[in-house]
């Protein structure tokens, strides 16, 4: 439960900026990501915390290294795509990736892709996007993240 309260938040906030500035807000998301990796490496190490008040879903450095992986994978999207994906959302998945489990960032990265395709596509229907106009991505991570709360922790 803290663990989504911590990500929500930083999602939310991040949501906020994107939508107002069209920006990723660098200093709180790299000093979130810090404190995500240490609280992950601490409950992983053999002096770590109970796993059971843990800031980290990883149950071992391998699902660690996994959820950092789909973030790699979505800045190569990003730079192949030439920024269709913007490079702060993978910085966003970054920052999840050291707080989330693999299937959990999966999850949350498919349902903000889902519900950003049907408000894409309803905006282009009523003519008020084009395809050649952008979406903030962030709080359809967010939608994704309540999404997987629901799903997996009520």
């Amino acid at each position: 439960m803290l663990i989504f309260i911590l990500t929500g938040t930083y999602l939310f906030l991040c949501s906020y900026t994107d939508l107002r500035y069209k920006k990723i807000n660098i200093p709180l998301s790299a000093i979130t990501g810090f404190i995500g990796l240490a609280c992950s490496v601490c409950s992983l190490s053999a002096f770590g915390f109970n796993h059971d008040y843990s800031l980290s879903e990883h149950t071992s450095f391998l699902t660690l290294a996994i959820s950092i992986c789909v973030s790699i994978f979505m800045l190569i999207v990003s730079r192949l795509t030439k920024g269709s994906v913007g490079t702060g959302d993978c910085i966003m998945l970054a920052v999840l990736s050291c707080y989330l489990s693999p299937g959990h960032i999966v999850s949350v990265l498919l349902y903000g892709l889902i519900f950003s395709g049907i408000i894409a596509l309803f905006l282009l229907i009523i003519k008020k996007y084009t395809r050649k106009d952008t979406l903030p991505f962030a709080p359809f991570l967010l939608s994704g993240h309540i999404c997987c709360f629901l799903l997996f922790y009520l």
